[in-house]
């Protein structure tokens, strides 16, 4: 509740604050929830087993109720909960309680995540936390960093298989402050198409932009994951077990199957794109970049990832884009490449035509492979629709050795409706209102199925 108490007269404040808690507190009395009140925003709590299984049961819906009672009157608040049980003993209960709460936060605040025996459950995320400014962390992550990476002898860069401009540009960018410093590094990339499509060949440090790596395990190694923090779409995932120490950075929501940094992570599901954490990183540290190349893949990488600068947009977000752009980027080409030819405004007309309808979802399904970006402005597109909650696209993919009959597929969901948490289980991710993933066929239509069941309030 900072947000409020920064806006609010202090006497209003500590009104609502006071009723707010009540609220709370009445809940726990009626349901012989035993809790104690740490500080401000914290509360420890011990629930019942027959309560909390009647709540996993309803998805917590005595606290949604609660949370919707001040949305309804245009105040947003939030709370988020880590919850452990079945353990052996009460120090592993808490110790497990404490992990959920961690997790929880690190996927963006706002929900609840249970562990249950090793099991993860997760509710709830149903609006984005404050984003707040990170400039003070990101000076505390780049002093971490360079201390960390100093005393290292090679360092490897990792981003998610099939990679967006995202995905490459904080790659790109992290590979160029640490050459810098005088540090060995090598990008790991998921393919030679990759390698080619986003031109890469073309940079002088393309000798270190590689597909396979062997791993010298007498040097001190360190590896570096950026824009993706999931087991099941990391390009190298053999690279987790063959390196002991990981660094983690990343702007998505944590995954269910997620790796964690060992070093540490830094984990910012509000910000815009993992090249703004990257960016701020090198702002504090005055390393801005002077490759044009770089400068102009990172600002698509902004561009991309905020559909145009129209999601997910702070003032952060608009502070790296003017960074960029003063080292040379060019804003109106980078919005010029994401508009259609001709052709392909046509082809995208042609396919609209066939959207069907499932459940409140506008659904296009195309038995061939299109354009990453296309297939993303259709989506967007047929989300327009007032009838609907929810669109999704999905096209086949060219049979290859790593994809043998699967689907690209983009989700996009309206304000109430979280678009990760439909997809994740099937090994997709993303963020709250935007997710994609690559399914095979059985899982495609497992998602479908998911989407024919959902429950609206």
């Amino acid at each position: 509740m900072d947000s409020l108490k920064k806006s609010m007269d202090p006497v209003d404040y500590l009104n609502f604050s006071t009723f707010f808690i009540n609220k709370i507190s009445n809940l726990f009395l009626e349901n012989k929830i035993y809790y104690k009140q740490i500080d401000e925003k914290t509360y420890y709590l011990n629930i019942p087993h027959d309560y909390l299984q009647k709540s996993l049961d309803d998805r917590f819906k005595d606290i949604g109720d609660i949370i919707k009672e001040f949305h309804d009157e245009d105040i947003v608040v939030s709370t988020t909960m880590g919850i452990a049980y079945n353990y052996s003993d009460v120090s592993e209960t808490g110790k497990k309680a404490q992990e959920a709460l961690e997790l929880a936060i690190s996927r963006g605040g706002a929900q609840i995540v249970v562990f249950n025996d090793e099991k993860k459950h997760y509710f709830g995320g149903g609006f984005v936390t404050d984003k707040g400014s990170y400039r003070l962390r990101a000076r505390i992550i780049s002093n971490t960093l360079m201390r960390v990476i100093k005393e290292k002898e090679q360092v490897y860069l990792v981003t998610h298989q099939n990679p967006d401009y995202d995905g490459i540009a904080a790659c790109l960018l992290m590979y160029e402050f640490l050459k810098k410093n005088e540090i060995e590094v090598k990008f790991l990339i998921d393919s030679n198409e990759s390698i080619e499509e986003y031109e890469l060949d073309q940079l002088e440090c393309k000798d270190d932009i590689v597909t396979n790596y062997t791993i010298d395990q007498t040097k001190k190694n360190i590896l570096i994951s950026l824009d993706t923090q999931s087991k099941d779409i990391v390009s190298h995932p053999q690279v987790l077990e063959d390196i002991n120490e990981l660094i983690v950075i990343d702007h998505h929501q944590t995954p269910i199957n997620y790796f964690r940094g060992n070093l540490f992570s830094w984990i910012e599901p509000n910000a815009s794109s993992t090249v703004e954490l990257v960016m701020s990183i090198l702002l504090v540290s005055n390393e801005l970049s002077k490759n044009l190349f770089i400068n102009n893949t990172a600002l698509m990488g902004i561009l991309t990832d905020t559909n145009r600068l129209k999601y997910r947009t702070s003032p952060q977000t608009l502070d790296v884009v003017m960074n960029l752009v003063a080292q040379g980027a060019n804003l109106s080409e980078g919005l010029e490449r994401l508009y259609l030819s001709k052709e392909e405004y046509l082809e995208k007309q042609k396919y609209i035509n066939g959207v069907q309808f499932l459940n409140n979802f506008s659904i296009l399904e195309l038995e061939e492979e299109i354009d990453d970006i296309l297939l993303s402005i259709i989506v967007d597109d047929i989300l327009q629709m007032k009838e609907v909650r929810g669109a999704i696209g999905y096209c086949k993919l060219e049979d290859n050795d790593d994809y043998p009959n699967h689907y690209l597929v983009k989700i996009r969901t309206k304000n109430d409706l979280n678009a990760k948490s439909l997809i994740e289980e099937f090994g997709g991710g993303g963020h709250f209102l935007q997710a994609a993933g690559i399914l095979s066929e059985e899982n495609k239509n497992k998602f479908l199925e998911k989407i024919e069941n959902i429950k609206y309030n």
